[in-house]
């Protein structure tokens, strides 16, 4: 997956694009095949949350029913899921977002 610039959430000031950050990537790109890359495994089916969060199984489950029956996943590069780098977290989230969910870990 090639670097990409951040979306910016509705809650956070706009900054000038040459200000922001590029995402990280997770696995070196060295595939000329693909242009386009996915994270995914049933394990995300297990993030939840009651609070009406929106990464809710639901939707995971219908993003990929529809790439699969689009056979898009054929055109793209799949990467293992694996714990998000506090570095990484960083470049999209605040220390004190990444503060808060560490403590509700050992809640």
């Amino acid at each position: 997956m090639d670097i990409d610039k951040r979306a910016v959430p509705a809650s956070e000031p706009a900054q000038p694009v040459a200000s922001r950050k590029p995402r990280a990537t997770s696995v070196p790109w060295k595939d000329p095949n693909f242009s386009v890359g996915y994270v995914y495994s049933a394990e995300m089916m297990n993030h939840f949350s009651p609070h009406g969060h929106p990464e809710q199984p639901l939707r995971i489950q219908s993003i990929w029913v529809m790439l699969t029956r689009d056979e898009l996943t054929k055109k793209m590069k799949w990467m293992p899921i694996r714990e998000v780098r506090k570095d990484e977290a960083l470049l999209v989230h605040s220390e004190d977002h990444w503060n808060k969910v560490m403590a509700l870990q050992r809640e």
